[in-house]
């Protein structure tokens, strides 16, 4: 049986998807999270490049047959220029790649065309969701049982087996992408909903749960307005703010509230790139209240390496990978990080990517896409590939069945 799909006033004949086209996926996924977790244990944490190189030569063997098979979809054509950035970075300056950031960004792109041309059906109206579930769910169980801990200046947070707290609340967010909204029912969406709570909770991290809770205020809008939902929410609004004093005592609100402080008082300084004495702000509110003023001085270096750049920087950007080296660390911020990295082109090419897969996917799943979106203003998400490839499997296969081409 087939189907047909209109791109460009021509038709184009795929075969009619089934449950069993994700199998390639789900192996190459469970060989990863393998690597993952011996390299943990091991401490060999090589072993988590090798499973980006895993995953993607799995899906890439699996199927063989249909991979020369690419789908005319301008999706499609936006990524494969966001894969010629590196070659233009590279006559540019040699040592501007580097070589771990380099495979990452020819995996996930690469990923994003290969999935999508393969004319999956969307992951989460499939059996093998339940597989998918499990693993993740395995590798934030050992994180649970047997992680370490993260103690920062008496803040306690849970790393579990991965390298920071964030990541493994970035983790735990996949989850998500396999809940279907018209089928499942009310226990299995909140249960599925609680795991995740749970994790960003124990991880403690700001942008993540800022994420989840403005992600979600999206998907429930419509009913925010009935006043029987917007009137106890005014109530605990208002709760909230004059019991705020209160609220110190918790971990995660109480780093919320010194944070803003600190910025409050020291944004001035940050913007102006003045030297900031960290070791007063450290006595006086806590290390943990730190990271909000660090994260807004690193982006005020970003903008200013970038506007100090030659035109063909600006354009194309500084390398795959060359913030850290910039700036000494990754930007904690994926929209500076690819304008700095790529370039205004590339910057604009993601945008557009993103944009039009917003446009396509079915309404109910957007809420995932603006939980992405807000978290990656603090966070680097597109470095943990892990994260990155079940991202892909969700949006590139979300709008296979609503793919067409969007005239900009």
């Amino acid at each position: 049986m087939t189907f047909h799909h209109k791109i460009n006033s021509r038709i184009v004949f795929l075969r009619s998807p089934s449950d069993s086209y994700w199998t390639v996926p789900l192996i190459g996924t469970c060989m990863y999270i393998l690597a993952f977790i011996i390299g943990y244990f091991l401490k060999l944490p090589i072993l988590n490049i090798a499973g980006t190189c895993l995953l993607f030569l799995i899906v890439m063997i699996g199927k063989y047959k249909t991979i020369l098979i690419i789908r005319r979809d301008l999706t499609i054509n936006i990524a494969f220029l966001i894969l010629l950035i590196p070659i233009v970075n590279t006559l540019i300056n040699l040592e501007s790649i580097w070589p771990i950031y380099f495979i990452k960004h020819i995996a996930i792109y690469s990923l994003y065309i290969l999935i999508f041309s393969f004319g999956l059906p969307p992951l989460y109206e499939t059996n093998k969701r339940k597989y998918f579930i499990a693993i993740i769910s395995i590798l934030l169980g050992l994180s649970i049982i047997g992680g370490k801990v993260f103690e920062y200046g008496g803040q306690v947070r849970l790393i579990g087996i991965f390298t920071n707290p964030n990541n493994l609340s970035l983790m735990a967010l996949p989850l998500l992408f396999f809940i279907n909204e018209d089928k499942d029912t009310v226990f299995k969406k909140g249960f599925l909903n609680l795991f995740v709570i749970i994790i960003l909770i124990i991880s403690s991290t700001a942008g993540a749960i800022l994420a989840y809770i403005a992600a979600n205020a999206y998907k429930y809008r419509k009913k925010f307005k009935k006043i029987y939902v917007s009137l106890p929410l005014i109530f605990l609004i208002l709760l909230l703010i004059f019991y705020i004093q209160d609220l110190k005592q918790f971990q995660f609100t109480n780093k919320i509230i010194t944070q803003s402080m600190v910025i409050n008082e020291k944004y001035s300084d940050a913007i102006s790139m003045e030297e900031i004495n960290y070791g007063n702000l450290v006595s006086q509110y806590g290390t943990p209240s730190l990271s909000g003023i660090w994260r807004l001085s690193l982006w005020v270096r970003a903008l200013y390496i970038i506007s100090d750049s030659n035109i063909i920087k600006v354009f194309f950007g500084n390398g795959i990978g060359s913030s850290r080296q910039l700036l000494g660390a990754l930007p904690h911020n994926e929209y500076l990080r690819i304008f700095l990295e790529q370039g205004t082109f590339g910057f604009i090419l993601n945008i557009i990517l993103f944009v039009i897969i917003w446009l396509r996917i079915n309404s109910k799943y957007r809420y995932l896409l603006l939980m992405f979106a807000i978290f990656s203003f603090s966070e680097n998400n597109i470095d943990n590939f892990l994260f990155m490839s079940l991202f892909i499997f969700f949006i590139a296969s979300a709008q296979v069945r609503k793919s067409k081409i969007i005239r900009l």
